[in-house]
């Protein structure tokens, strides 16, 4: 008996105080978004789309960076986006410094959009989606009923951006980058018939997606 009793102490110890081992710290929010849209020439988008093929990973071991993209644009092959969520605004910043001390074959239009708690009818909204991997024998299909989309989607009045984009090492990885005046504006892009024959037929062809809503205010824009 005496030499099990420091056991049953221990054990009473540890089943008296679960929190201490279970808890575990909140995963930070996005507090901050930056996108670079990149324009090289014809004869470059090759060596462009290679020298830039570790971005992702670069960026995540960047201070409070959550989360990074590279992608090509799907219907015109001369433009990239670099998107990157971040834990605070001023590792945004450090980070769009870093970027425009880069030399690089791309014309770069970068904006910083810092995320607010409280929003109002002006404040735009951005929408970062990531589609279901689409398969190969698929791929034609999707980008041809994704054609009217964009293009009907970039013609809404309080629509301000709305590209599809894919990944230069994998193209079955899809990203949609959407930028609205206001959530009102992506209401009325819900009902409108690009749109929802656009979402029927990725539902014909089982294509899934999961879309990040992020209301942000325009904190800064500069060329590169």
């Amino acid at each position: 008996m005496r030499n099990i009793l420091p056991f049953f102490i221990l054990f009473a110890l540890f089943i008296g105080a679960p929190a201490a081992f279970s808890q575990t710290a909140p995963a930070p929010s996005t507090a901050c978004v930056f996108v670079s849209i990149d324009t090289v020439k014809r004869d470059d988008i090759k060596a462009y789309a290679n020298s830039q093929k570790d971005f992702e990973s670069a960026a995540k071991k960047a201070p409070g960076c959550l989360r990074a993209l590279f992608m090509q644009n799907v219907f015109y092959k001369d433009k990239f986006i670099k998107y990157a969520e971040f834990a605070s605004t001023a590792d945004a910043k450090e980070f769009a410094k870093s970027q425009g001390a880069l030399k690089t074959q791309a014309k770069s239009e970068v904006s910083i959009y810092e995320v607010v708690k409280n929003s109002s009818n002006d404040t735009p909204l951005i929408i970062a989606v990531d589609l279901d991997e689409v398969p190969t024998a698929f791929i034609p299909e999707f980008i041809k009923i994704s054609k009217p989309l964009r293009d009907g989607t970039n013609t809404e009045k309080d629509t301000l951006s709305y590209e599809l984009y894919s990944s230069p090492q994998n193209p079955s990885k899809f990203f949609l980058f959407e930028l609205y005046k206001n959530r009102a504006a992506h209401a009325f892009h819900s009902k409108q018939p690009h749109f929802t024959q656009w979402n029927k037929k990725c539902a014909d062809l089982k294509i899934g997606r999961k879309g990040k809503f992020l209301e942000a205010r325009h904190e800064r824009r500069c060329q590169f």
